[in-house]
């Protein structure tokens, strides 16, 4: 698993998928209030917000900038740790304080 290339490709190429699924999630809740126009509940009239067209587009793009930033940041650090490779240290202690299992033990050479 850990050395099959096309799995490895996968994985790096799903990275992005956290910020597009937040990204879809917003925009899935600020839509959703349409159906309470579209069943007569509401007026589109009263369905608009009062805020200006700049201080929504500002807040859309805050959000992206915001998210942007700590996903680069978390991408850069993954790159990072992924350039230095594993740790060349072996741990023994593992060895020595599990007990024995059946193959470890020889019958009678």
């Amino acid at each position: 698993m850990f050395h099959n290339c096309t799995l490895l490709r996968f994985a790096l190429l799903m990275g992005p998928s956290g910020l597009i699924a937040l990204l879809a999630g917003w925009f899935t809740t600020e839509l959703g209030r349409q159906p309470w126009v579209i069943y007569g509940l509401m007026k589109t009239a009263d369905a608009g917000s009062n805020h200006s067209t700049s201080t929504i587009v500002f807040s859309l793009v805050l959000l992206v900038v915001v998210y942007g930033l700590i996903f680069g940041t978390g991408i850069r650090y993954l790159l990072r740790l992924i350039s230095r490779g594993p740790d060349q240290e072996i741990d023994t202690t593992l060895s020595t304080i599990r007990p024995t299992s059946p193959s470890d033990t020889h019958l009678g050479d």
